[in-house]
């Protein structure tokens, strides 16, 4: 009888054993899916402003200037957030109207947050030369490449310090 119970709490043991193993892995496996959704979502924002990029200069290649939305929303940047593709005079729309995109791109998470935005100065805002600059917001995983975008005493990778800075002079 004795031996019949070491053996029932043994399996037991062992059993509990198992249990104790398929929850670590699975937590293991958690956080692991988290971080490749993430890594998953920040390659997304990269390619997606390269088709912008590319959209932006094709439109100055047909125009000779890049877009300038008029409001004052946002202290003049248009975004993701905010833009729903219905405003036609969001710089996103006017691309898509004249087919240098197919479709208008938004961040993955798309909230206060995680988003892309997009601003056109001219010489008289800035001193400077006619120029975007075009920003995602923030990457959920680290970066060490901000970009690149100064103007004078405005340093814009600071205004998004975990995203990424593009500008474009005309």
């Amino acid at each position: 009888m004795k031996e019949i119970l070491n053996r029932l709490s043994y399996r037991k043991l062992q059993f509990l054993l198992a249990i104790l193993i398929v929850l670590f892995l699975s937590s293991f496996f958690l956080v692991f899916f988290k971080d490749a959704q993430a890594y998953s979502r920040d390659a997304k924002r990269r390619a997606d402003i390269s088709q912008i990029v590319k959209a932006l200069d094709l439109y100055h290649d047909k125009h000779g200037y890049y877009p300038k939305e008029n409001s004052d929303d946002n202290q003049g940047w248009e975004n993701s957030v905010t833009s729903t593709g219905s405003n036609n005079n969001n710089f996103l729309s006017i691309l898509k109207k004249e087919k240098f995109i197919d479709h208008i791109p938004f961040d993955p998470i798309n909230n206060v947050i995680y988003y892309y935005r997009y601003q056109r100065f001219t010489k008289e805002d800035t001193g400077c030369k006619n120029f975007y600059i075009l920003q995602i917001t923030n990457f959920e995983k680290k970066s060490k490449n901000k970009g690149s975008g100064q103007c004078k005493d405005i340093d814009f990778t600071k205004l998004s310090p975990n995203g990424y800075t593009i500008q474009k002079f005309e």
